[in-house]
């Protein structure tokens, strides 16, 4: 299958195991995601991958390597199948080197140099949720999350990309005591700054930050790919985070 064949073939799967409605925004919030790296002989980490889809991407367009780490998976009710899907899936779209773990990042320990892009979406306060709220203000919560990010950084080679994306802990919804019309669960105390993670990434071993802000999905539709912060402050304010591993 060409390149194009695959990520049809991905959506209609994703549309015939429920992971969206059409899937047609999906190529979109990919290139929104990994923006302009290339994945062509790359090996790919992602934390907290979820069902995968992000993963599937890499590797229909090129990386030699992908894992994803799903912790959820080993306590998840169905976790067996949960995982036999993910590995089915990758038959489907016959794609090779392509695997699932239900290891934490925490626990994860691979060779150095093992990846070359590490993905983390939606995940940072989830490594561990109860320093993350005090991270801006608890220096031995710093220490844990730049303790553990010097590990992402041991496993990466040099020059690799990190890509991680949140929501900061301000937005119009947060600073007004309301909830978001269309992420009510979002729960605002549990997130930083962008700033303060490039900060923590820096001491990490991480450099070149660059910052953006995903337009959210009905953008997509319309082609928009960032807005300017003050915009993203008044939708849900999420951030996009890329370094490069020094």
């Amino acid at each position: 299958m060409t390149t194009e064949e695959r990520v049809a073939k991905l959506i209609k799967v994703g549309q015939a195991r429920g992971f969206w409605r059409r899937g047609v925004g999906f190529p979109h919030h990919a290139r929104q995601i990994y923006g302009t790296v290339s994945f062509e002989g790359k090996r790919v980490l992602e934390i907290g991958c979820g069902r995968g889809v992000f993963c599937f991407w890499a590797a229909i367009h090129g990386a030699s390597r992908v894992l994803g780490l799903e912790p959820m998976a080993a306590g998840f009710y169905d976790a067996q199948n949960y995982m036999e899907e993910f590995r089915k899936i990758g038959r489907e779209l016959q794609l090779k080197e392509i695997d699932i773990e239900s290891t934490l990042i925490q626990d994860f320990r691979p060779p150095d140099n093992s990846f070359d892009i590490v993905l983390a979406l939606s995940a940072l306060n989830h490594f561990h949720e109860e320093e993350c709220i005090h991270l801006h203000e608890s220096q031995a919560a710093r220490r844990i999350y730049t303790d553990l990010f010097r590990n992402v950084r041991r496993m990466m080679s040099k020059g690799g990309t990190l890509i991680l994306t949140d929501c900061d802990k301000n937005s119009f919804w947060s600073d007004v005591g309301l909830k978001h019309p269309f992420k009510p669960h979002i729960e605002w105390h549990k997130h930083q700054k962008p700033q303060l993670w490039i900060d923590i990434l820096s001491e990490a071993g991480f450099g070149e930050a660059k910052l953006q802000y995903p337009c959210p999905l009905y953008g997509r539709y319309l082609g928009i790919t960032y807005v300017p912060g003050f915009v993203s402050y008044m939708l849900d304010n999420a951030f996009r985070i890329q370094m490069t591993a020094m």
